[in-house]
């Protein structure tokens, strides 16, 4: 099966009234009738890269993470070929790197990339090590997590260049941790959907995690798996605001 790689962002504008709880935390409830009358952007194709038929720099086996450097180069996690490819602005291919293996800069089950302010590239996935490249694909170094989660299914930095993961982590239920330059967690925040509950942990490690993403004031924004929500922490991992799609 080959698939095609197409950047689109969709974005859904709600108003709707906010509610203040004495904890301070905002909660936004949607209701049906403000989904149906949301303003919704129109989308138009920019860039596709990839071809239906062709070699394995040509086609894709299973695209699980995308991110872009400060020139605008576009770097594809291919799950499917493990190995990451890095393509100029224009969709042109440039080069690939990693491979399959458990040696330095070798991938078992490769999902998440995040490219920090130097332009290296950060490759995470199954297991706890992380993967650092150079931007021409030259390994500098592997790290582990010190904790041992579950698949990581998102990486970035904060706007301090902390390593921020996305992961559930079963002893503290949590599934957003921070690191700093030296690899060491400093905070694990944003609680499972399914904690202070009896959910069995092999169903809450399927279903907890999600997406991040970080604001330019420095707000970090989660949007979970299950039940359907957004949550906006502060940079030290206070809870913020909700809302409720």
């Amino acid at each position: 099966m080959r698939y095609l790689l197409a950047a689109a962002l969709s974005l859904c504008l709600l108003t709707v009234p906010i509610l203040a709880l004495s904890t301070d935390v905002k909660i936004t409830n949607n209701s049906e009738n403000d989904i149906r009358n949301a303003t919704t952007l129109a989308l138009s194709e920019d860039l596709t890269i990839g071809v239906e038929d062709g070699d394995e720099d040509e086609t894709f086996g299973r695209v699980s993470g995308i991110a872009t450097d400060s020139h605008g180069n576009i770097f594809v996690v291919d799950s499917g070929y493990i190995r990451v490819k890095k393509y100029d602005p224009n969709g042109g291919f440039l080069l690939s790197f990693g491979r399959k293996g458990e040696g330095p800069g070798e991938f078992a089950r490769p999902g998440a990339i995040a490219i920090d302010a130097n332009d290296n590239v950060y490759v995470a996935g199954s297991g706890s090590r992380v993967s650092v490249f150079g931007p021409d694909g030259t390994h500098i170094e592997d790290f582990r997590r010190e904790i041992a989660y579950s698949y990581v299914q998102g990486i970035g930095f904060d706007r301090d260049g902390n390593f921020l993961v996305c992961s559930f982590d079963l002893p503290t239920r949590k599934v957003l941790h921070k690191f700093d330059a030296d690899h060491k967690c400093q905070l694990s925040f944003c609680d499972s959907y399914a904690a202070g509950t009896d959910v069995p942990p092999d169903e809450e490690t399927f279903q907890a995690g999600g997406a991040f993403a970080v604001a330019s004031d420095g707000a970090i924004y989660f949007t979970q798996r299950y039940p359907y929500e957004i949550r906006r922490f502060a940079p030290d991992g206070t809870l913020l605001s909700l809302i409720h799609i």
